[in-house]
């Protein structure tokens, strides 16, 4: 049995996680693609498991660390943010829960950008992932609809897990992206987790991109959330900041990016991905 942490009446695992994941929030590691049940769940999302990239372990790591909180019970509910044309609705739905997966408002300046690079979803048909999900699964259990996620209704409802991949960096400056973050948590239960993955300033915790179109978070940034998230009477597991140490890791994609990276630089920055894993306290105000 797992060790266990208690943090506003929520139970947490502590010790004993699968992989290497050791219960924290991290960066992008190579050493996780080792563990057998990294390869399990990639070959459950119908991915090639070849392509050690930063994307497809943001993916499985959602799908990994949801699983393992408990998050993905058949009549659960999920919702996800920014959903582009990502494999982790279907393969949620294929365990049972039921799934809104949004994107962003067309936006004509955007939207040719987005569809180019295939991030972006129009509809529930987009989320469609032949072979992760049964069609009629997919019926049944994902929906669609547009969702700015710098304004979230409050009629959505409330959900056992919500996700983000790589897509709160996107909403202007450092600080948006944190009052994303907190704001989302008030769609969860009591005990509901939220995963959302994000750019991570490798090189400095100074200097960042701190606005524009991405912007990238430093470890003292990572830190003023622990902290607020906290003091909001949720359970953020713990950050970590080990970059890894085989090669993989320590590879930096310069321009023009090829894919299979986990780290890349932009302009003066090396950015790698970051997970955040928070559990929800009783809501509170």
């Amino acid at each position: 049995m797992q060790n266990e942490q208690t943090c506003a009446g929520i139970q947490v695992p502590s010790e004993g996680r699968i992989g290497a994941r050791a219960g924290t929030s991290r960066p992008a590691r190579f050493i996780e693609y080792l563990a057998p049940e990294f390869s399990k769940t990639a070959a459950d999302l119908r991915l090639d498991e070849a392509r050690a990239c930063r994307k497809q372990w943001e993916w499985i790591v959602t799908a990994m660390e949801l699983s393992d909180l408990g998050a993905l019970r058949p009549g659960g509910r999920g919702l996800g943010f920014a959903v582009g044309r990502e494999p982790l609705s279907a393969y949620f739905a294929s365990r049972g829960v039921s799934v809104i997966g949004t994107d962003q408002p067309p936006a004509p300046e955007r939207v040719a950008e987005w569809a180019a690079s295939n991030d972006y979803a129009r509809s529930a048909e987009d989320l469609w992932k032949p072979g992760v999900c049964s069609r009629r699964a997919f019926d049944r259990l994902v929906r669609f609809q547009y969702l700015d996620m710098r304004v979230i209704p409050e009629d959505l409802g409330t959900f056992d897990f919500i996700w983000s991949s790589c897509a709160l960096e996107h909403l202007g400056s450092l600080e948006a992206g944190w009052e994303f973050v907190e704001r989302a948590m008030r769609l969860l239960k009591p005990g509901g987790v939220a995963v959302h993955t994000t750019e991570f300033n490798v090189g400095s915790n100074d200097a960042t991109l701190d606005s524009g179109g991405v912007v990238a978070y430093r470890r003292r940034d990572i830190e003023e959330l622990h902290q607020r998230l906290t003091r909001a009477g949720h359970w953020m597991e713990p950050p970590s900041f080990d970059l890894g140490r085989h090669a993989a890791d320590h590879y930096v994609s310069e321009p023009p990016h090829d894919r299979l990276h986990f780290s890349l630089r932009v302009g003066d920055f090396v950015l790698t991905s970051y997970v955040l894993i928070v559990v929800a306290g009783t809501p509170s105000g």
